[in-house]
């Protein structure tokens, strides 16, 4: 997920100093989330970040990166979690004044909790530091208090975020016009003295001694949900009302490396997708589940172990690839959406063993269960496929033969009750309810190769001398080439 990006590098090794400030700035008075990406190593990393006021001193401190303690209206507690082993990590802390209640976060994992500064309130109007520990508003710096590493991404709330939003997004850039988002320095400019505030409430910042370095950081763009881009082709899809539509197929897949894929379409924002079971619609057992909640895309694996996207709409009435990949081999699982990764987890804590069967079109994990739209182009692999592979593939129909394809549903008979496994595993699907469509799909052959249908190998000879011309004219040119002559298969 990494790539080369600015992020701005705090020196401190002498006076003057470097840190960064917003002076005034209105912090949260009763309720925030503060966010950011930091490195610092085991000497470095003192003070990230603080705010100050003049009615009163360390009104928000984020101090020692050894062992992180927050200072919130001059009281403070010590989380004792470490982030300054040279690697980059993502940092959230999370305060109620009612309760007093305090979470601190490690790379999305709430770490430690406690109680803190119970009914205060922080006063509005004072100095936002990147960097350093004010003695005084906005000054007064101690060079031993100093940070000393890289950061990029602060956000800061008025408002909790929760687990499930803090996970979603730590990895992605932020549009700037989230609801709730106090202050957003990106830190990525690459240039100049200015940190600008993406939420267009004017909190600027402004740069002393620090640089702009481009290193490699785990953010990246957050994919769009707009329709893709890809050519369409004419063909056939599966069409399910919403009601009692589902296709089921007999398969008992491995419980290590997986990789499910397919494609769908609907306006539907709340429904099931895909499951994997034990028996049938309405098991008791799901091992594993795809579906929609309000437009975004989720998975489980196992028993609790549910990852989902944030800020999507996937109930466009578009076509959309979707793949949820788990294993060992990446630590986890992770969830793609049109070839990009949007959820990711980490590796489950338990394993679920009792399933024998896939459910298209169905998941008992959404409140709407049965899914209403079309779906094609559905794989199973007993492998987990990487980013590359995942783009590389999914807009094209595959052959059937391809290394590590459990099973593959093409959805294209047109017609009947069975879709066929076009892997030599024989996995036929019986279909019920749902039915045929043509429609116009984003998936198409690959260039070179020559389409041929069910229907074109039933043919009573013209339709296979067609087939066989075209076969004939997508031959490599030769000078001594003989002349094609007419043929006839039958069944």
């Amino acid at each position: 997920m990494s790539n080369l990006q600015s992020v701005l590098t705090f020196r401190n090794t002498n006076k003057p100093t470097d840190y960064a400030i917003a002076n005034p700035f209105n912090f949260p008075e009763r309720t925030l989330t503060v966010e950011l990406w930091l490195k610092a190593n085991r000497t470095t990393g003192r003070t990230p970040i603080g705010y100050e006021t003049r009615s009163q001193a360390n009104a928000f401190i984020l101090i020692n990166c050894g062992s992180l303690e927050l200072y919130i209206h001059g009281a403070s507690i010590n989380s004792r979690i470490a982030f300054n082993d040279g690697q980059w990590h993502h940092c959230a802390v999370t305060w109620e004044s009612r309760t007093g209640k305090v979470q601190f976060y490690k790379d999305g994992k709430q770490v430690f909790s406690g109680t803190l500064s119970k009914n205060q309130a922080i006063p509005k109007g004072g100095a936002l530091v990147l960097g350093q520990e004010q003695d005084s508003v906005g000054g007064s710096f101690d060079i031993n208090q100093a940070f000393r590493g890289q950061m990029a991404e602060v956000r800061i709330w008025d408002c909790i975020r929760t687990p499930q939003e803090i996970q979603d997004n730590m990895h992605y850039r932020l549009t700037g016009s989230e609801p709730n988002l106090a202050l957003y320095w990106p830190l990525s400019e690459g240039a100049g003295t200015t940190l600008k505030d993406k939420t267009g409430k004017g909190n600027n910042g402004t740069i002393h001694g620090t640089v702009w370095e481009q290193v490699e950081i785990p953010i990246q763009e957050k994919p769009t949900a707009a329709a893709s881009s890809t050519p369409q082709s004419q063909g056939s899809a599966l069409t399910f009302d919403g009601v009692n539509d589902y296709v089921r197929i007999a398969l008992n897949e491995p419980e290590t490396e997986v990789t499910h894929e397919f494609w769908f379409k609907t306006d539907s924002p709340t429904c099931g997708l895909f499951s994997v079971v034990l028996g049938s619609v309405g098991a008791t057992a799901y091992d594993r589940t795809i579906y929609l909640s309000s437009g975004n895309i989720a998975a489980r694996l196992w028993s609790n172990e549910v990852i989902s996207s944030s800020g999507l709409n996937l109930a466009d009435n578009q076509w959309h690839h979707v793949a949820h990949v788990f294993g060992a081999s990446i630590g986890g699982q992770k969830l793609y959406v049109d070839g990009q990764v949007v959820a990711n987890g980490s590796k489950p804590s338990s394993d679920f063993h009792t399933q024998n069967a896939i459910i298209i079109g169905y998941s008992d994990d959404s409140p709407s269960q049965y899914f209403k739209g079309k779906i094609a182009e559905v794989r199973i692999w007993n492998k987990t496929r990487t980013p590359e592979e995942l783009q590389a593939n999914m807009s094209h129909f595959l052959k059937g033969n391809e290394e590590g394809l459990l099973g593959y549903w093409p959805l294209n008979e047109g017609s009947g009750d069975t879709a066929n496994d076009k892997t030599s595993n024989n996995n036929n699907a019986a279909i019920s309810g749902a039915t045929w469509e043509t429609a116009e799909i984003p998936i198409q052959e690959r260039a070179g190769t020559v389409s041929f249908s069910r229907q074109q190998s039933q043919g009573t000879g013209l339709k296979d001398y067609s087939y066989w011309y075209h076969w004939e004219k997508n031959l490599p040119q030769q000078t001594d080439k003989k002349p094609f002559r007419r043929g006839r298969i039958w069944a």
